[in-house]
């Protein structure tokens, strides 16, 4: 049987720094009927000649071909140039900055030539860079045309055109060219190909590498920039759904879900500026809006499988265009404050698992049986072989998930960390489960004040239910003894970001994390008088006692040799709690108050406060009269007493 031939293309501008990684992998692959199409775009840093030079020493079997450009056109026209010029049956595109495995060509071409009518076949890659994308979340299998649809319009399918491998007859067929002119125009491009596609494969093994780099587009930070050109893409696929030539065969025109989608993504267009206090912008985005013909009231009153309630959202259609901004203002500005985007979003939910089936179909139902829905739910699992992964990937409500093999429980939660965008996480691992269905909705508005806030717990051992409730004031002696509960622990993202989990320890680097944050780093704490998890002792840190003692010993230890005056009180409280632990008599002494606690500045500036009070008071007490007495002393008492307590 005959090899397909594969056409890789590679858009080169201002690449010089990363086109020989590129170019080496490119021409490194297993599968050699393949060629390589760089289409130079004019830059100015030199990548042509770093190209000419790599290539004057090449004596690979892939050929390699430059084509280039009379002046700079943007990646768009280079990857259609890419797409003209390619001789392939396939094409495949890789960005200059990034790389792909040596056996990528060859994985992604196995299922198509295992079944000629796969039209595109989509891999997994790898972020190499302070940046994070949500991974596929999409079994390894052949998809139709309406879970393709039904997949990219609810951000199951990312949107890039790399990574992916594609019938270069599909593309011409559909005239599937890049828009020329507009940022994110892969995106656009990957939202036509979805209402094109007759059938796609899934590849879940990471074939592509792709690095973040500052300054790209990106990581680019000019949110007025993307605006605009989010609003001119969004202008474009109404055009494409309702004017233009999306295939009639597919019905996207009548998809609740195609619906749904675009006016979720209509609503952020339209509430940034709101909430910038520009209502002239807002107003003219929703002008354009209202001009896309097709797309309107009539439309969405005829789809059966929209609830009466859903369809109330989209009356602004129906009324004059002045009244329909105000009501679809009014109507998503309410909607935001109760239901968070992923800019602002409140929580991250995370469950680690391995090999806990069962642990799994009790916690991930109480996790999205919650009443408040404004989170979002991460899923990171260790490569189970158990049924694991496949009941993870049956599960619509999961935002993100990955199954791969880790380092142990702590590499995996430093992993979903990087995956939030919250600004708290919660760790609900397999088998833990929430107190009770409105645990969110009674936590939530609590959040935001704090480093650490921590609810109760009801803990199972032998059958048998207890109570864990946290101190309401923080202190050295509880955790000595003790530990906090991560099940019910909301801890701020980016604490966790700055202490990341120690991967070396087993059982207590929770533990760990939270002590480091908060008696070194001074990061504060909050008890909250609600129950919110129920977990079961049967974990090795519930069984291996020897293990916990030692790694919480050298943790200690180590802490006391970091923190200079701190070290000093938390080693006096340490050898007490281990003269007592072994019981030996200890000398009771009186401490300052000022060495029971951590010394913060708020705390010293309360204390000096305190004793100017002492000196205020013993000079009024020096008084000859008794009234004037009394009363200095109210006076110094009363103002000192509100300092200290607003201090």
């Amino acid at each position: 049987m005959k090899q397909p031939l594969v056409s890789i293309i590679i858009p080169c501008y201002n690449a010089a720094a990363y086109i020989q990684r590129c170019l080496t992998s490119a021409t490194a692959q297993t599968y050699e009927n393949v060629e390589v199409l760089l289409i130079d775009d004019c830059g100015t840093d030199g990548t042509l000649e770093v190209i000419e030079n790599l290539l004057a020493g090449y004596q690979g079997k892939i050929p390699v071909r430059i084509i280039r450009h009379e002046h700079n056109k943007g990646v768009s026209s280079a990857r259609n140039t890419g797409i003209q010029e390619a001789k392939g049956e396939y094409i495949y595109f890789l960005d200059s900055d990034d790389s792909i495995t040596p056996d990528c060509i060859e994985t992604l071409l196995k299922p198509a030539i295992a079944d000629n009518s796969i039209e595109m076949v989509v891999g997994n890659y790898k972020i190499i860079g302070p940046l994070y994308f949500d991974p596929l979340a999409m079994p390894e299998q052949t998809y139709g045309s309406d879970e393709i649809i039904k997949a990219q319009f609810t951000y199951k399918l990312y949107g890039m055109p790399w990574n992916k491998l594609i019938k270069k007859d599909f593309i011409l067929r559909n005239h599937l060219f890049f828009i020329v002119g507009i940022i994110h125009e892969d995106v656009l491009w990957n939202y036509y190909c979805a209402m094109c596609l007759d059938k796609l494969y899934v590849v879940l093994k990471h074939t592509y590498n792709y690095y973040v780099h500052p300054g790209s587009i990106t990581t680019s930070d000019n949110k007025k920039l993307h605006q605009e050109q989010r609003m001119k893409g969004m202008t474009h696929l109404l055009d494409y759904i309702f004017n233009g030539t999306a295939p009639d065969k597919k019905d996207v025109r009548n998809n609740p879900v195609v619906y749904k989608h675009i006016e979720e993504q209509l609503k952020d267009l339209l509430m940034d500026p709101l909430k910038e206090g520009n209502p002239q912008e807002a107003r003219r985005r929703y002008h354009l809006l209202r001009q896309q013909k097709g797309w309107g009231i009539t439309r969405v009153m005829r789809m059966k499988d929209l609830k009466t309630r859903e369809k109330t959202r989209y009356l602004h259609h129906l009324l004059p265009e002045k009244l329909g901004f105000e009501y679809y203002k009014k109507r998503y500005l309410k909607h935001h404050d109760v239901q968070p985007e992923t800019y602002n979003m409140k929580l991250s939910i995370i469950t680690i698992n391995y090999n806990n089936l069962d642990g799994l179909k009790r916690t991930i139902p109480s996790i999205t049986s919650q009443t408040y829905t404004g989170y979002e739910f991460i899923v990171v699992d260790g490569g189970s072989t158990d049924g694991s992964k496949e009941y993870i990937a049956s599960q619509e409500r999961i935002d993100t998930w990955v199954s791969e093999p880790d380092e142990g429980i702590y590499n995996a939660m430093n992993k979903a960390v990087g995956m939030a965008h919250g600004e708290y996480c919660l760790f609900m691992n397999s088998g833990d489960t929430f107190f009770s269905a409105q645990v969110l909705e009674n936590c939530i508005d609590r959040l935001g004040t704090y480093d650490y806030i921590c609810g109760r717990s009801v803990y199972m051992e032998r059958d048998k239910a207890y109570p864990f409730i946290p101190p309401q004031t923080m202190n050295i002696d509880f955790m000595l003894s003790n530990a906090l509960c991560h099940q019910s622990q909301f801890t701020r993202t980016e604490v966790l970001r700055k202490l990341p989990f120690n991967e070396q320890h087993r059982i207590v680097s929770d533990w760990e994390q939270f002590f480091k944050g908060w008696f070194v780093n001074d990061c504060t704490f909050a008890a909250l008088e609600i129950f919110v998890s129920i977990f079961y002792l049967d974990g090795i840190s519930g069984t291996n006692k020897a293990l916990d003692a030692k790694e919480r010993h050298d943790t200690i230890l180590e802490i006391i040799a970091e923190s200079g005056t701190k070290g000093k009180t938390l080693q006096k409280r340490y050898n007490k709690f281990l003269a007592q632990r072994k019981g030996l008599p200890v000398e009771e002494e009186e401490e300052e108050e000022e060495n029971t606690q951590e010394m913060t500045p708020k705390r010293a500036k309360r204390l000096k406060y305190k004793e100017r009070l002492r000196e205020k008071v013993g000079k009024a007490l020096n008084k000859r009269s008794p009234i004037q007495r009394d009363l200095s002393v109210v006076k110094y008492g009363l103002k000192y007493f509100f300092k200290d307590l607003f201090a």
